[in-house]
């Protein structure tokens, strides 16, 4: 009896080395969570060695062999954000999340996307919080910001044309202007209102696009632009990209913004019992008499700031009685202190099906001169839905 128990010992052991030798069956199954679904072949590792395999069309995978020390996998797939999981018994179930892209890394080119390190031509990325100013049109707010890019207003008042050159101008009689592409759509500056054009309209129509709404812009510089949009990217192209809905619950923002807008610097002029007296004293060293003189003075600025016929005597000087009654100061008359105001408001969010995005926005900026004020009125609605129809 105590022969048999010493053998089967022995054997218990022998078998224990071989199954420990043989190492153990890992298995379990590799799901989506943004829709449940499996993922086809992804790649499943163990870490710090080469054993691994890919998981089949239902998402299940299995590794035999596994050392009993390890410890980890790694679960990797395209698209999706690598994930390590603990080896436990029994099968695994392993959820993988989306890998959302990166502004930083990613740049948006033509139909699609495409990593910074991968593009060979020339092009620069602008975030939104760079486009952020009070400034009412984006293009305004590029200034400064790209390298190679000129962007210069063609006059002060709000919402004013602009000239925008990438790398300098290409044509002396054609447009020099760069191709605009919102969300896919391509377009020029001078495309989007006839009436507009035809009218000669000061106002840049750019400006009815909504800076809150501007996710970011990628400015194609070179000649791998028109290698993706044809001649029209000749002198450059601006992708402009809105904003959608981000992953979570609904996120409602509002922002208001207030600032003012005045004068630089004025100019130092001369009070009009100075300019009078200047104008006289030339006339009197040409050789006119005292009374030629006051009436050449008067007649060269239109009107007599004094109350008298001829307020200058022989000398220069103001004869009793004559009093100044007209001195007005026209930069003061005609500039202003300008207050601007903007508000915006949006809704988003973003859930298994639905990707959504709203906003609303009221801007008023004021000009610094009397009827230049710039007024808009801005909408934008945005929704994306995965819509599952009933098979017959």
């Amino acid at each position: 009896m105590k022969r048999k128990l010493t053998l089967m010992l022995a054997l218990l052991f022998v078998w224990t080395g071989v199954a420990w030798s043989q190492g153990v069956t890992v298995k379990g199954v590799v799901t989506s969570e943004e829709d449940g679904l499996p993922i086809v072949g992804a790649s499943v590792l163990v870490k710090g060695t080469t054993q691994g395999t890919i998981t089949d069309v239902d998402g299940n995978f299995m590794i035999s062999g596994v050392k009993a020390d390890s410890k980890t996998l790694i679960v990797s797939f395209v698209g999706m954000k690598s994930k390590e999981v603990a080896i436990k018994k029994g099968e695994l179930k392993i959820v993988m999340k989306s890998d959302a892209e990166v502004l930083d890394e990613v740049m948006v080119v033509a139909y699609g996307t495409v990593k910074k390190s991968a593009f060979t031509g020339s092009a620069t990325v602008v975030d939104q919080d760079k486009i952020k100013s009070p400034a009412v049109s984006f293009d305004k707010s590029l200034a400064g910001q790209v390298s190679g890019v000129q962007v210069m207003s063609n006059s002060g008042q709000p919402g004013s044309g602009t000239s925008f050159r990438i790398r300098g101008s290409g044509s002396l009689k054609a447009s020099n202007e760069p191709l605009y592409v919102i969300d896919g759509v391509a377009t020029t500056s001078t495309e989007y209102s006839s009436i507009a054009e035809e009218n000669e309209s000061s106002s840049n129509i750019l400006s009815s696009i909504n800076p809150n709404d501007i996710e970011s812009i990628t400015v194609l510089k070179d000649a791998a632009a028109a290698a993706l949009y044809g001649s029209r990217a000749a002198n450059g192209v601006v992708v402009i990209t809105t904003k959608s809905g981000k992953e979570g619950k609904a996120r409602v923002n509002f922002n208001a913004q207030f600032s003012w807008s005045k004068l630089g610097k004025a100019y130092d002029m001369m009070s009009s019992a100075d300019m009078y007296k200047m104008i006289y004293q030339g006339y009197r060293a040409k050789g006119e008499t005292m009374e030629e003189a006051n009436a050449s003075a008067q007649g060269a600025l239109t009107h007599n700031p004094y109350n008298v016929e001829n307020p200058l005597d022989e000398n220069g000087n103001v004869v009793d009685g004559a009093k100044l009654v007209v001195d007005t100061d026209w930069q003061k008359e005609v500039f202003r202190t300008a207050p601007s105001q903007d508000y915006n408001m949006n809704v988003s969010g973003k859930n298994d099906k639905t990707n959504y995005f709203f906003s609303i926005g009221y801007t008023k900026q004021g000009g610094i001169t009397p009827a230049s004020d710039f007024k808009r009125y801005s909408a934008k609605a945005n929704i994306n839905t995965k819509l599952k129809f009933p098979t017959p």
